[in-house]
């Protein structure tokens, strides 16, 4: 029995097939994180805790900024981090405006 030469080449009609999902680039990993992290901070702020609803908002912040993308030359960027301040202007005038200024709802027990 005889062995084939190496480098083996790839028989007519067979397409290798991707065992991992694609790597998104820097921008799109960014974006992906920033649209996963709004919603849950929107609902952590309408559930009346406005500490840690700012803190997921500013990591949305910190992550574009310590990114090294500018946002300015990019439109999707600029678009999702003008979004993202606008929403959090938002809440924080509507907390005012509530009169609750920024306090914290009572913690709520899990029953654990």
């Amino acid at each position: 029995m005889e062995l084939a030469l190496l480098p083996v080449l790839n028989p007519p009609h067979r397409y290798y097939v991707r065992l991992l999902p694609p790597v998104p680039s820097g921008k799109d990993y960014l974006i992906q994180k920033v649209k996963e992290s709004s919603p849950q901070a929107s609902k952590i702020f309408k559930a009346g805790h406005l500490e840690a609803a700012r803190k997921d908002f500013d990591d949305a912040v910190d992550w574009r900024l310590e990114s090294g993308y500018d946002s300015n030359s990019d439109p999707k960027l600029s678009e999702l981090f003008h979004r993202v301040v606008d929403t959090v202007y938002a809440y924080e005038l509507q907390a005012f405006r509530a009169g609750d200024g920024f306090s914290e709802a009572p913690a709520v027990s899990r029953g654990d």
